[in-house]
């Protein structure tokens, strides 16, 4: 039986309009990975699921945002700069074979920064 993941969202501009989304998903496999960068530690890299499935969604999101810390997943690097939320598979299929996420930071951090990774995927085996 699959898995469902809920979502939901919201913007809103001051003065200006909102928009609000909400939606589900059925998976039939999701994993959940955590990634600390640390002081010693400014670049980790993680599986987050077998190459061989299909992301559905994904998730990320962080104790602390900033224009220094990216991730390399499958073909792309990304700002970590908000959280971030892919739903379908339209929207993942920008990643090329995301078996393993690198997260890293181009500054010295005083702090931890915990950055926590939801994937949606198919398949039946946990990542590598």
């Amino acid at each position: 039986m699959p898995d469902v993941i809920n979502w939901s969202t919201s913007v809103a501009v001051s003065g200006g309009p909102t928009m609000s989304m909400v939606g589900s998903l059925a998976t039939p496999v999701y994993d959940v990975v955590e990634v600390v960068l640390t002081t010693e530690a400014k670049s980790v890299t993680k599986a987050v699921m077998p190459a061989d499935n299909q992301m559905l969604a994904l998730a990320i999101t962080a104790t602390r945002y900033d224009q220094a810390i990216s991730y390399e997943l499958g073909s792309q690097t990304l700002l970590l700069d908000g959280p971030q939320l892919f739903v379908g598979g339209g929207m993942t299929s920008v990643f090329t074979n995301p078996s393993s996420i690198k997260i890293s930071t181009s500054t010295e951090l005083t702090t931890s920064v915990t950055i926590r990774i939801l994937v949606g995927r198919t398949g039946d085996t946990p990542p590598p």
